[in-house]
């Protein structure tokens, strides 16, 4: 597409095609899901399943729903609800319930993805239930998370790290500063700011805003010029592909961020133009390019470089996402 700004209606057309191609994802190849050796098959990337990429696919359904107050939006929300129910529930591990992931238990392991799929689900928890110690440990996690994961010399966030000292302990793995799970940061600060109703001086508020801010920083210097930002964001070498979900993560984060004004609008072209990009990584089915598959922790760099690519439900929803933020943003585009 042009470098031109794309009309409300082609926003539209763009979200309403993710949709339909995320409600129809399968997997054709076989390839991609998980068997483990005690018989359980863990499909990420089939719509009719239940996983954490199931969950991030229907925030960004509900995302579109909130903005448009479409029904059918909702009915696609409830029908999957439907249909897992009646399929009896799901195993509990981190990425559906509980704390393991998959059948390991990554003991003593703040991720930086588990600040949107645990962290942030905490705080709303806390909030509906009325258990305000459900809130401040979300809270608390969230300082944690910041102050292990946080990279001072580069701005970015390391995507693990390991405190079991049986494990050499006090170590971030392979330093890998990646994408996706750096735009999970992205998208969840101004979620939870949004979420928590922080007074405006609160501490914790100003030292998410900070953060997010230096994030952002860094991420303008890394922008490929294509307006993506590759897998491995500070690695320049074409072997570190360029990748449409954290791209749409960072865009989110970005714009929200601004229209919130937790952040200024310097940001402002580097969030246009990974809308830009996004809009382009979108073929005429609806499937998002340039998304890698499901990343597990990794202990070399060349781990997130040999991450196949393929479509998949995140995908789908943080192109969504960054699409209605863009739209609310721009408001005079979704008139």
């Amino acid at each position: 597409m042009s470098a031109s700004k794309p009309t409300a209606a082609d926003v539209h057309s763009a979200i309403r095609l993710l949709i339909d191609n995320l409600v129809n994802i399968k997997d054709e190849t076989g390839k991609f899901p998980l068997y483990l050796e005690d018989g359980r098959v863990i499909d990420t990337k089939s719509w009719a399943g239940w996983e954490w990429t199931h969950g991030i696919g229907l925030y960004g359904v509900w995302k579109y729903y909130e903005m448009t107050g479409d029904g059918s939006m909702l009915k696609i929300i409830e029908d999957w609800f439907a249909a897992r129910f009646a399929e009896g529930g799901t195993t509990k591990n981190i990425n559906t319930m509980a704390h393991i992931t998959y059948n390991a238990v990554n003991s003593q392991q703040p991720w930086d993805d588990t600040s949107m799929m645990t962290v942030l689900p905490l705080a709303k928890i806390g909030k509906l239930l009325g258990r305000p110690e459900y809130v401040a440990e979300a809270k608390r996690q969230f300082l944690i998370h910041i102050k292990y994961l946080f990279d001072p010399r580069t701005g970015l966030f390391f995507h693990g790290w390991e405190f079991d000292d049986a494990k050499g302990g006090g170590h971030s793995f392979a330093q890998a500063r990646w994408a996706r799970g750096n735009s999970w940061i992205t998208i969840v600060i101004p979620e939870i700011l949004e979420l928590l109703e922080f007074d405006i001086n609160d501490p914790i508020r100003l030292h998410l805003i900070h953060t997010l801010d230096a994030q952002c920083e860094a991420l303008k210097r890394f922008q490929h010029p294509s307006g993506y930002w590759r897998t491995l964001i500070d690695q320049a070498d074409k072997s570190s592909y360029v990748e449409a979900s954290a791209t749409a993560g960072f865009a989110y984060g970005m714009l929200k961020g601004q229209r919130k004004r937790y952040i200024g609008n310097q940001y402002r072209g580097t969030a246009e133009k990974a809308i830009q990009a996004v809009l382009s990584a979108i073929d005429s089915r609806g499937e998002l390019q340039n998304t890698s598959f499901g990343t597990a922790m990794g202990h070399s760099l060349d781990f997130y470089r040999e991450i196949p690519i393929t479509a998949m439900p995140y995908g789908q929803a943080m192109a969504i996402m960054a699409l209605v933020e863009y739209l609310r943003t721009y408001s005079y585009l979704a008139c």
